[in-house]
């Protein structure tokens, strides 16, 4: 090892040499001037140390941190000069806190392993002491989010705090949205929020902004409890909402689709002049404003029996092995319903019945019960037996078909000598007297009946039997197949000089589409329908159906003429809006999606895109092929996506949904009329709040209609047919 010359401070320069170097030291003595000394070193060396860290402790001190290294001590220098000397003690990690610092200040620090004379390879950190800079705060669309905020990211964060008027209300990490959302506080009120962002010990300069909140969900009543008073009078109550200003009652009767509806500031009600023996469903919605919450609903029943019980009902057995039944009228009732072995007969409104084609001498268990409106009351009973009749061989009448069309079959048969009457039959189970899940096609004394309703090209089974006495004839069988549908090509019209025809239209769910424009129907090939679907209960269309000058011919084997939406269908065809399958089927039933009802009403309407569309959905692919109808629908506002960028094109498109965009056209258009008053459905408490109007703005301008039980199903997803008629009607009101 090579000497040094002896001065006092011969440890500090040796400790600061390289081993196998040549250094130039000045080195301070303490009785003289710095002398220049040449020192070569010689010997073995340290590695550097490796994971040389540093951490911020407070606004002037961090932490130094190495791994260990087999050495009597390490030496930390900071921009060059030695700062501490450390004894190995053994620690796995050693460490250092370097203190007295400023922020703002880039340092650079070494730490070397050495065994007081040599020196080991130097490990070198730079750090930057900066302070941490301030957020910048975001106030989102205070009209949908008044109580939220957000703020841009910090580099080097490692956290945010937030504060509430002076107080810590949370803490948001680099890795969450940086959003801050509060429910449950004070409404109405204004608050100053503070933002601070986080470097380990560091804090930056809070940002601020003032909030002032509003409400965003109000609590649903609790503890919803219905005390039935007598037999005309029912008492409410629930525990009071905080933030509520009112309280919006629904009361649905059992009685006739019975509706009722107030609005009070208490938190009870007595809902009085009700009728006795009825069954109400009360619902209980709390509100502020616009805000509306959940229902909380309870059942109660009123006091005494609703209709009264049949008395008197007797029996006796006729001649055509038949039972008359008679009963003593039941005052207010509007009808009877007539149940044979507790099998539901027919509704009658006088007080008897005549049953006719039962078996000979044979107990049948009859019940009668009275009816107002849509309720009804208990049954009275009573058991009959028919007469003993001679089995009289009856001749079997000879069946023939007399004409058909794709809806309908004519037939006729001989005359039985001594038949009094004739009963035709469709289908069903034929091996007992009185044949089950059987359509009556016809009884009486005629010779001939015709069974109308029928779908094209589809095979039906028929039965005649011909009645003599007590007696019934072996049944006439026949199968007859209704005729196809007759499929008819409208010619294309020759364009007027210096027309270009028109250009392609887009593709539907179905055959491929034909140039919108032209007038042409695409021919189809009629095959056999699938019976085994079945049909779906659609919106009473009473006198808003949409008319054409020249109605199409029906061309789809599914579509009967007089379906509710066949006039609609074809008319939206005829212009190429929409088409029908490859099979010659419609799929009237069939529901539709949002992508395919938004392509139908951007056709039906010739919107027309300014420009390409731009993939914005995370599950909308730029090739999908309804990309060219949604890119027009967005640009103009007609639809929107969800919150998490999703448009779900395959997701069934509901009624309340259907009707948000087409109030929204309406409106635009300057054609929305008067408000509905949705509170005549019964189920108008399943809307949602967003789309209520919508649905009020549709109903008020006859585009859509309820249902026959007094429902608007507004969760409901929209089929073919009704997606047809709502644009023809769309179409008209515009």
């Amino acid at each position: 090892m090579g000497k040094l010359k002896k001065v006092s401070a011969t440890i500090l320069a040796t400790s600061l040499l390289a081993v196998g170097s040549t250094e130039v030291m000045k080195l301070p003595v303490a009785s003289a001037d710095a002398q220049i000394l040449n020192v070569v070193t010689t010997g073995n060396t340290y590695d550097a140390p490796t994971q040389f860290k540093s951490e911020i402790t407070s606004e002037s001190s961090l932490l130094l941190s190495w791994s260990y290294l087999d050495a009597p001590e390490y030496k930390v220098t900071r921009d060059g000069e030695v700062i501490q000397t450390i004894q190995n003690s053994g620690q796995e990690t050693p460490s250092f806190e370097d203190t007295g610092l400023t922020l703002g200040n880039t340092y650079t620090y070494q730490v070397y392993a050495t065994n007081g004379v040599e020196l080991g390879a130097a490990a070198t950190l730079e750090v930057t002491f900066a302070p941490i800079a301030k957020p910048t705060i975001n106030t989102l669309d205070p009209e949908f989010n008044p109580n939220r905020f957000s703020w841009e990211p910090i580099p080097g964060a490692t956290g945010y705090n937030i504060f509430r008027d002076g107080f810590y209300v949370g803490t948001k990490l680099p890795d969450e949205k940086l959003i801050w959302h509060e429910a449950g506080i004070e409404p109405d009120k204004t608050y100053t929020y503070s933002v601070v962002a986080l470097n380990g010990v560091l804090e930056s300069e809070p940002a601020t902004v003032q909030l002032t909140t509003t409400l965003e969900r109000i609590e649903q009543p609790a503890n919803t409890i219905a005390t039935v008073i007598g037999e005309n009078s029912i008492k409410v109550s629930w525990d009071q909402v905080p933030y509520a200003t009112s309280y919006k009652l629904y009361l649905t009767g059992s009685a006739a689709n019975y509706f009722e509806s107030q609005v009070i500031s208490d938190h009870e009600y007595i809902f009085t002049n009700l009728r006795k023996g009825i069954t109400y469903t009360i619902a209980v919605e709390a509100k502020r404003g616009d805000l509306t919450s959940t229902v909380s609903r309870v059942v109660a029943t009123t006091e005494g029996a609703l209709i009264p019980l049949p008395t008197n009902l007797q029996w006796q057995a006729n001649d055509q092995v038949g039972v008359d039944l008679s009963w003593d009228a039941v005052e207010g009732a509007s009808g009877y319903k007539v149940y044979r072995d507790t099998d539901y007969v027919k509704t009658v409104t006088s007080p008897s019945f005549h049953d006719w084609g039962l078996r000979s001498n044979w107990t049948y268990g009859y019940e009668v019960s009275a009816i107002q409106g849509d309720i009804e009351g208990p049954r009275s009973n009573i058991v009959a037996i028919t007469k003993l009749m001679d089995e009289i061989p009856i001749p079997i009448p000879s069946l023939k078909v007399t004409g058909k069309t794709y809806s309908s079959v004519s037939l006729s048969w001989t005359e039985v000598d001594g038949a009094t009457n004739y009963g035709v039959y469709s289908g069903g189970d034929h091996s007992d007297i009185i044949p089950k899940n059987a359509k009556l096609v016809y009884y009486g004394h005629d010779l001939e009946a015709i069974d109308t309703g029928l779908i094209a090209n589809t095979e039906y089974d028929y039965y005649v039997y011909a009645y003599k006495g007590g007696s019934r004839s072996e049944p006439a069988k026949l199968k007859v197949v209704t005729a196809p549908v007759e499929v008819v090509i409208i010619p294309e019209p020759t364009p007027d000089s210096g027309s270009n025809g028109g250009g392609a239209g887009g593709s539907s769910s179905g055959s491929n589409a034909s140039p919108s424009g032209t007038g042409v129907t695409t021919p189809t090939t009629i095959t056999p329908p699938d019976t085994s679907s079945t049909s779906t209960e659609t919106e009473t269309e009473t006198n808003q159906q949409p008319t054409l000058i020249e109605p199409l011919p029906m061309q789809f084997k599914d579509l009967s003429r007089d379906h509710f939406a066949n006039v609609s269908i074809n008319r939206l065809v005829s212009d190429g809006t929409i088409k029908g399958y490859k099979d010659g089927s419609f799929k009237p039933n069939q529901k539709v999606t949002r992508a395919e009802f938004i392509s139908l009403l951007v056709r039906a309407l010739k919107l027309e895109d300014t420009e390409s569309y731009k993939t914005t959905f995370t599950d909308v692919h730029s090739s999908a092929w309804y990309t060219n109808e949604l890119s027009i629908a967005l640009q103009i506002g007609l639809i929107k996506g969800y919150s998490d960028n999703t448009f779900r094109p395959r997701e069934g498109m509901t009624r309340e949904q259907v009707a948000s965009i087409v109030s929204n056209i309406l409106v635009k258009a300057g054609k929305a009329g008067e408000r509905a008053d949705l509170a005549k459905f019964n189920d108008e408490l399943s809307s949602s709040t967003w789309a209520k109007e919508g649905m009020a703005i549709a109903v008020s301008s006859g585009i859509m209609s309820g249902y026959k039980d007094g429902t608007l199903r507004p969760k409901q997803t929209v089929t073919r047919a009704e997606t047809a008629v709502i644009i023809t009607r769309l179409l008209d009101a515009l």
